[in-house]
């Protein structure tokens, strides 16, 4: 079963581009979402996404 077309880090990448650090809170929605009906393959999905797009924002942080 094909879930996603796009590569975890493209859609982290969209995502964190389109919404900034509220990309952050919308992941953890679907995150929680697919938690809460057993979905595991989406639950894992959006665990890496997250993992992602926390890492797309601390790069943007200045040093």
């Amino acid at each position: 079963m094909l879930i996603h077309q796009k590569p975890v880090p493209a859609e982290a990448t969209e995502l964190v581009r389109q919404h900034g650090s509220e990309a952050i809170l919308l992941a953890k929605t679907h995150l929680i979402e697919a938690e809460e009906i057993g979905d595991d393959e989406h639950v894992a999905y959006w665990k890496n996404v997250l993992e992602a797009m926390q890492t797309i924002l601390d790069e943007r942080k200045p040093h």
